[in-house]
Formats: C-alpha cells, structure tokens, sequence
C-alpha cells in the first residue's frame, strides 16, 4: 500500500519555470521509513521532524538511499511550518504523524498553505476502527498509548482531512495485519488535492 501511494509522486510535475524536479514536504520524517519508498531522481525534499534526536538516524537513512535527496532537515512541528512559504511545494507527505502532532487542525492549515495549486498530500494513518468492538477497545486504551507511544488510536483521520477543505481528495481505508499491533491495524491511506 505505501508504495502505491508513493508512486503517486511520479505523476506530480513540478510546476515552477525551470525546475526538474518536485518539492516534497515529509513531516514527521523520524528515523527516514519512508526514504526507500520515493521516486528515483524526482523530488527535492525536505523533511519536517519534532525530535533533534533522530537526525542521526535520518541521516544514516539517507546515506543508504542516495536517490532521495534531502534539501533541509527543519527541526520541530509541523503546526508551524512558517519558513516554508505560501503555495511554495508541490507534494506533502505523512506517514503515521498525524496521530501524534499535537493540533491536528493547525497541521493540515499548514499543508494547505505551503501546498502549490494543483499539489497533493499523500497520506497514510492509523486512525478509529470502524468496527464498534475494536473503536472501543482504542478508545480504552488511547490514554496510555497517548502516555507511552505519544499517539492517539482514536483520531478520525478522514473527518479532520474531510474538514480542512482539500478538493477532490479520494480516501481508502485498509486494514494492515503484518506486522503491526491489532489496535493500530486501522489505516486510512489517500490522497488529497489542493
């Protein structure tokens, strides 16, 4: 499922005179999960990450994946993304980032701002089970997963997108069991359109 979502990328064009390449906001960038998964040789990205700390990381990340190049490391929330100016990049992407940013709301008025006419924000996160059994069993256990992860299992994902007024957004939801935690398996994956 990621993949399809970042191949998506291949089909932005970069829509400034004289540019070959697209400009890629990644917020949340952590540890650079998502590095193996862009485009060869397409993107000039800068990656957006609260946490000093894993700059050491992402930068090992990068080392081994030499067709991603990454412009800036902007270090702290993407609530504020103040530095990059208005309709200035032509993708933003988030993996499993806004179930831990503080204000949700605020984030996706920055996506907005900082995306060009005609951008895209490629998204998947873990989100609200539709299953009224497993919502509540997240609803239970969301306080500690707030307290020791710093990540909520009961955001509704599609509804906050749904608010921030993206046009033609299309949103899937899937259900990914390898590997992961049954009360983090929710996932909504999609793509949204400024």
């Amino acid at each position: 499922e990621k993949e399809t979502l970042f191949n998506e990328l291949k089909n932005v064009k970069a829509r400034e005179e004289g540019r070959t390449k697209i400009q890629v906001v990644e917020i949340g960038a952590a540890h650079g999960a998502n590095m193996a998964y862009y485009p060869p040789n397409i993107i000039e990205l800068i990656c957006v990450e609260p946490i000093r700390e894993f700059e050491v990381y992402l930068t090992q990340t990068l080392g081994r994946n030499p067709h991603v190049k990454c412009r800036e490391l902007l270090v702290g929330g993407a609530e504020n993304l103040s530095v990059i100016r208005d309709n200035q990049v032509d993708a933003v992407v988030s993996t499993l980032t806004l179930s831990s940013c503080k204000n949700v709301h605020q984030v996706l008025r920055e996506i907005r701002r900082i995306l060009k006419p005609g951008g895209i924000f490629l998204y998947m996160e873990n989100i609200r089970s539709p299953n009224p059994f497993l919502a509540f069993i997240q609803y239970l256990c969301s306080p500690m997963y707030k307290f020791l992860f710093g990540i909520s299992l009961i955001r509704n994902i599609p509804e906050y997108i749904e608010r921030a007024h993206f046009s033609g957004g299309t949103t899937q939801r899937i259900f990914v069991a390898r590997g992961i935690p049954f009360l983090l398996s929710p996932h909504v994956s999609g793509i949204a359109r400024k």
